[in-house]
């Protein structure tokens, strides 16, 4: 048996002697002060990356990690538990219940009498006081969520009914297993994060891996419509989704689903019409002669040189130079019509550019030509000085043409990510 679905075989029956029909014999001590320390050390032995995910109750206690622990994590932050900060973990302590998270894996302990059998749909059980105990803080965490205050209150993973005490359980979990094409990694500051989509988005958990990973989610979702993968930063982070959706499917749960940029809930384009063209010049100099070090995305006297897709919130098209020394970039933007985001650039002479996209590069000089030119989709926010590896146009060798000689880049849409996504 995957010991992802629970071990419930495993947990002790002998928890469960005494009166449990009184409040007072419901809260059971023991450690429910788990120190910092044990926390960062079980989050370290393998838990970091999502592809773990475990629930698993043990003596008078129930651990969780992956997208469960994400969920709770996420649940205790809004609702304004202690938090407390050590050498780059951030914890959050609530009654017998704390989470710790390194900004990719999240991990979670609840402190309790666990059940010796969850109920049907519940990999695990926690009992506890109505008003000390680590289920009485979870029923006020889910009853903070929904707005709600009756005795029985639900979100994704988690279920609380307060009768004669209170009773949480969490859902069994389903599987959710992914493989990625060209799927680019993110670097130290960001990390992906999958959403299952059901009356809203629900966290899968977080994830660095860019090859394939199994994701878990509750079985009360099992029903799920669509899966949205997004890039959000690793500290910091509110609890929403980003708006930096890089691959999207619609589900069939059971059945195989293909992840697709150019899913409406991704960047809803694969850039198969883009096009571009460019000249070499230098248009913030006098000079007639120093046209190979500049670039401009303008196509004189013809129509515009710049025919790309219209990009969502959270993405943004960026042009690159690239020689032996590396990617230089040329500035952001949105369209071909208008400056980017640096003008004529910081390397540009004195004279003003023109109102497009593009960069000179006189101080100092870089000889443009033998060189590669792209034009990328980035993400943003992006604190990455090289190019985001979706480049949907690419020149792989600049020649020496005098303006108004143009220059296309070719279309290289294919090379975006992708992947597929079974729900089981």
């Amino acid at each position: 048996m995957n010991r992802t679905f629970l071990h419930a075989l495993a947990i002790s029956t002998s928890l469960l002697t005494g009166c449990a029909g009184t409040d007072d014999a419901l809260d059971v001590g023991g450690a429910d002060d788990t120190s910092d320390e044990e926390l960062t050390t079980q989050l370290a032995v393998g838990k970091a990356d999502g592809s773990d995910e475990i629930i698993l109750p043990s003596s008078n206690r129930i651990q969780l990690s992956g997208a469960p622990a994400r969920q709770l994590y996420v649940l205790m932050d809004a609702a304004g538990a202690q938090v407390t900060t050590i050498a780059g973990y951030r914890v959050l302590r609530g009654r017998r219940t704390a989470c710790i998270t390194d900004g990719l894996g999240t991990y979670c302990e609840l402190s309790g009498q666990t059940d010796s059998e969850a109920e049907d749909g519940f990999a695990a059980g926690l009992r506890g006081k109505t008003t000390t105990s680590a289920s009485s803080y979870l029923l006020q965490l889910l009853r903070t969520k929904t707005g709600s205050t009756a005795s029985t209150v639900s979100v994704p993973w988690f279920r609380c009914v307060r009768q004669g005490g209170v009773w949480c359980g969490i859902e069994e979990p389903r599987a959710l297993e992914l493989t990625f094409s060209k799927l680019p990694a993110v670097g130290p500051d960001f990390v992906y994060e999958g959403w299952i989509i059901l009356d809203g988005a629900t966290t899968t958990s977080r994830f660095a891996t860019t090859t394939a990973l199994t994701q878990y989610v509750p079985a009360s979702l099992a029903a799920a419509t669509a899966y949205v993968l997004t890039i959000e930063p690793r500290r910091n982070d509110p609890a929403p989704a980003s708006g930096t959706h890089i691959v999207a499917a619609s589900l069939t749960p059971g059945s195989p689903s293909v992840l697709t940029t150019e899913h409406a809930a991704a960047i809803g384009t694969d850039f198969a019409t883009a096009a571009a063209q460019y000249i070499l010049a230098t248009p913030s100099t006098a000079s007639m002669t120093d046209n190979n070090f500049g670039v401009w995305f303008v196509a004189p006297g013809g129509p515009e040189a710049l025919m790309l897709p219209t990009l969502p919130q959270g993405w943004i098209y960026e042009g690159w130079v690239a020689n032996a020394s590396g990617p230089v970039t040329t500035g952001r933007f949105r369209s071909g019509m208008g400056a980017d985001s640096d003008g004529a650039g910081p390397t540009a002479g004195p004279l003003a550019g023109p109102p497009r996209p593009g960069q000179d590069f006189i101080t100092p000089l870089r000889d443009l030509v033998g060189g590669r030119i792209a034009i990328t989709v980035e993400p943003e926010p992006d604190t990455a000085a090289a190019p985001f590896p979706i480049r949907p146009l690419l020149d792989m060798e600049v020649t020496a043409l005098a303006p108004p000689a143009t220059q296309m880049l070719d279309n290289t849409h294919a090379e975006r990510p992708s992947g597929s996504i079974v729900l089981h």
